[in-house]
């Protein structure tokens, strides 16, 4: 059943433009070991100074540090609606050891690689999650 007690639900397409596709071509390269999400609780880690740890991903050194993560919350997306997002839009010129450019996503881009690359640091390949085998099927247990 669609719609509400007022009405049908109002069709998405008259809320948002349709998204442009991306270009292959132009699409960003995985950054890993030096700006791809894999990288970014490392370089928390060596920014508390842990012992042993250090990063190619340079942030100051911290007694406290809080990952903000939003799930589809992407550069693009951010850059397209500053107004709703001001202080974070406001950190973009500093990201990527001030170089003004984004962290790079893995391949598959998708959130469980993403989230599997953070959590552990490592590229989605070596995190053994299901979903970075791409254009294979598991056959059914």
């Amino acid at each position: 059943m669609s719609g509400s007690a007022t009405g049908p639900l109002p069709s998405t397409a008259s809320l948002w433009p349709e998204p442009t596709p991306l270009d292959p071509r132009s699409a960003p390269l995985p950054r890993y070991g030096t700006g791809s999400l894999a990288d970014l609780l490392p370089a928390v880690a060596a920014g508390q100074e842990v012992p042993g740890l250090s990063s190619d991903l340079l942030l100051a050194p911290a007694d406290r540090v809080c990952v903000f993560l939003v799930d589809g919350l992407g550069w693009e997306l951010l850059r397209a609606h500053p107004d709703e997002a001001p202080f974070l839009t406001s950190l973009l010129p500093s990201s990527l050891n001030g170089s003004g450019e984004p962290l790079t996503a893995g391949f598959p881009s998708t959130t469980a690689t993403s989230l599997a690359s953070v959590g552990t640091g490592l590229p989605p390949a070596p995190t053994a999650c299901p979903a970075t085998r791409c254009g294979t099927r598991t056959p059914a247990s």
